[in-house]
């Protein structure tokens, strides 16, 4: 039986995840739905058995792997489901759950820390602000969702990163998953002469926008560049391919916020590197502000006189991102962020509910804002932007906490990459700086409720409460063998 059981551990692994891509594909390539209902059930059969034969590190690998390999499976009745990403995670923590109430064993350390509290307080808002939403049955799937995404994402992962190598592991996975969704998007890309017009719909069916694409590659770059350094021979050149892959990636997305979020996070990294005092950077920042609120008319004028639209040539696509007149793009975030203001303003304790925004924003456009793409009917997106849809879905206070959780990332981060005796100084860097990205893309699209995201920022999140906790291990075992050691050479002298 042993032996059967290894041999299952070494060999069922790829041939399941060989299977699984070969038939997602068949059903992508197929318009029989009961060709998709086969493989759903498929999917969810095998993934119960590996839970069961193998163990469940395994598994939440593979669900990792499956994350940029998943679709949108949309259903005639019930919420749409990413595929075969989320039923994995659904089956994985069924599982865990089933485990817990066996065994009774479980780490209740990780809940003191101060970001597990502010996830806890985020998603006890969030629960709240469903019960007093405008739409309750919205609001609760939505739960249910990030439920499902911090518990596998978060509070799983920290049990997998107790040895903090697993963390780079699992970012591997997710790297290696995307190729195929990278080679796809090529190819369809030289089918319309790498037009950008076209590059909005390149990325399906595994992604269902370009920037949402282009968010998870600009995330990853900084971990294929930490895996370039820690490398040599064969394996450092594979990587090198891989981060001119991701590179060529990137530009083809489009995405003019990637483009940006990797400026942003070469300057902090260039800011943490040369010990750039905090004060400094707010000071600019603050001179920044000042110049542009005296400059106000003088910039308004300029960008409503800027006539580069976004669909040009790469040029005008760069130019376009100070053209608030004439580029849709550009135009439409200023609606849906007038409207998500204006939202906010009407119920600003408890917001409207989470994932509600679409459903009620149409009423609040105002003719002077509206545009070619803007739409009444709720079938079009969210606020272009996390933070104000914290704030009209969940309130002041759910935009509070966020901003709290933010922070207190930002400088757990900070705190460990500042941290000479610690052993994950670069691998800190790398959480921090791709933690940024998603943060800075925050401000021009809202991706935190996708699992292709919720995925990279839970997990890197984990790292760092991982990696602390980690490190005060470290100290703690220093500190013993200090005292140890004191106590020895006391003894000798007496």
């Amino acid at each position: 039986m042993n032996k059967v059981i290894t041999f299952l551990q070494k060999h069922l692994t790829f041939s399941i995840i060989l299977f699984l891509v070969v038939v997602i594909n068949l059903a992508l390539l197929s318009n029989n739905s009961l060709i998709i209902a086969i493989v759903f059930y498929g999917v969810l059969g095998i993934a119960l058995l590996l839970s069961l034969i193998i163990n469940k590190e395994i598994f939440f690998g593979i669900t990792i792997f499956f994350i940029p390999l998943s679709f949108i499976l949309e259903q005639s009745a019930g919420p749409s489901v990413s595929f075969p990403s989320e039923p994995l995670a659904g089956i994985l923590l069924m599982y865990l759950v089933i485990n817990f109430f066996s065994n009774g064993k479980s780490d209740f350390t990780i809940f003191k820390h101060p970001i597990t509290i502010l996830i806890l307080l985020d998603f006890l808002w969030m629960i709240i602000t469903s019960v007093t939403s405008t739409m309750p049955l919205v609001s609760f799937k939505r739960t249910i969702i990030k439920l499902l995404y911090i518990s596998i994402y978060y509070f799983y992962s920290i049990g997998v990163f107790k040895k903090p190598e697993n963390i780079s592991k699992v970012y591997v996975l997710y790297i290696l998953g995307l190729i195929y969704p990278i080679i796809n998007t090529f190819i369809y890309h030289t089918k319309y002469n790498f037009n950008i017009a076209a590059a909005y719909k390149m990325t399906l069916p595994f992604y269902n926008d370009h920037t949402i694409y282009g968010a998870c590659l600009a995330f990853l770059i900084p971990f294929i560049l930490l895996f370039i350094i820690q490398n040599n021979n064969f394996i450092k050149y594979f990587w090198f391919l891989v981060i001119l892959v991701f590179i060529g990636a990137t530009f083809l997305s489009f995405s003019r916020a990637s483009w940006l979020s990797l400026v942003l996070i070469f300057l902090l990294y260039l800011a943490i590197h040369f010990k750039i005092k905090i004060q400094f950077i707010i000071m600019v920042l603050v001179s920044i502000s000042l110049v542009g609120y005296f400059s106000y008319n003088t910039l308004k004028i300029k960008f409503q006189s800027n006539k580069s639209v976004s669909n040009k040539d790469v040029g005008q696509h760069l130019e376009s991102m100070g053209n608030i007149k004439s580029d849709a793009s550009n135009a439409e975030r200023l609606n849906r962020w007038y409207c998500a203001w204006q939202m906010f303003l009407d119920k600003p304790v408890f917001g409207f509910g989470p994932g509600t925004y679409q459903f009620n924003y149409g009423p609040y456009q105002i003719k002077e804002m509206v545009t070619r793409i803007s739409t009444y009917k709720g079938d079009r997106g969210n606020a272009h932007s996390d933070y104000l849809g914290y704030l009209c879905e969940t309130g002041l206070i759910g935009l509070l906490i966020y901003l709290g959780l933010i922070y207190s990332a930002l400088k757990l981060g900070l705190k460990h990459v500042h941290n000479l005796n610690s052993p994950y100084k670069n691998l800190s860097m790398v959480l921090l700086l791709s933690l940024t990205t998603f943060f800075i893309h925050g401000f021009f699209n809202s991706f935190i409720d996708i699992d292709k995201t919720m995925m990279l920022v839970l997990c890197a999140t984990a790292g760092l409460v991982a990696i602390d906790l980690k490190n005060k291990e470290l100290d703690n075992n220093s500190n013993e063998n200090i005292f140890e050691n004191q106590a020895k050479i006391l003894g000798k002298n007496g």
